[in-house]
């Protein structure tokens, strides 16, 4: 008999390279979800639900873990509260556990939930810190991740730096590192979607060549200090 939690020492052929979220509270979207072909399904029951339905995803999270599945189904809990209901269910094949900032945090959790292997979720910079305490700080955890929405909102590095900041501090980008941390992919909300058929059109002075070959005009320069000419009337000394 096979262990679905991967407890009793069974090696996955190959390290899962997709870990699909779905909202905890919409039951079809998880079936979907794991009819995707995705590596790991993950039940959100923090973010991607309203605060007014928390109770409703944890049941329906209940009711689909009574089962096992094909494919490995992990939840990402709303607060340690969560664990001890979901901990005992056949189905559960993971903990996503965010907030995490100690390694006596993992301590508490494994106690909770024993034999469940953990992915702590590292959403500030004091967590990112303890980064190497808490992957080492107990059996059970099998991997961490960055809450990469969470870190431009600290106070310490811009938006752009601090998640490339965080990453170099869990040495992801190390040669012995062995495979990198899951990463949330999704679409950018800093950049504007371009319209269906537009294109983009060299303008003056951006060093382009012209459809006909001609070269670029040179770009407009004027005097330190004065405003460009503006045809009429005499030039400032």
């Amino acid at each position: 008999m096979s262990d679905p939690r991967g407890i009793a020492g069974l090696v996955r052929p190959r390290t899962p390279l997709t870990w699909l979220y779905a909202p905890g509270d919409r039951p079809g979207v998880v079936l979907k979800a794991l009819a995707s072909g995705a590596d790991v399904v993950i039940v959100d029951l923090e973010d991607a639900v309203a605060p007014h339905r928390k109770a409703y995803a944890l049941n329906a999270t209940v009711d689909l873990l009574a089962d096992t599945h094909p494919v490995p189904v992990h939840v990402r809990v709303h607060s340690l509260l969560d664990i001890p209901t979901l901990a005992p269910l056949p189905g559960l094949c993971g903990l996503r556990v965010p907030k995490v900032t100690h390694a006596t945090d993992i301590h508490r959790i494994a106690g909770l939930a024993p034999g469940l292997p953990l992915y702590p979720l590292l959403e500030n910079a004091l967590a990112v810190e303890h980064a190497y305490a808490i992957a080492t700080a107990h059996p059970a955890v099998r991997g961490i991740a960055l809450g990469e929405a969470d870190h431009p909102g600290r106070p310490g590095a811009t938006g752009r730096q601090r998640p490339r900041l965080a990453t170099r501090s869990l040495g992801r980008r190390g040669p012995r590192c062995g495979p990198a941390a899951p990463r949330a992919v999704g679409p950018s909300r800093h950049r504007r979607p371009r319209r269906p058929g537009r294109r983009l059109r060299p303008g003056p002075g951006d060093g382009l060549p012209r459809p006909g070959g001609d070269p670029p005009p040179p770009a407009p320069r004027h005097r330190a200090g004065l405003p460009p000419h503006s045809g009429g009337g005499r030039r400032g000394a």
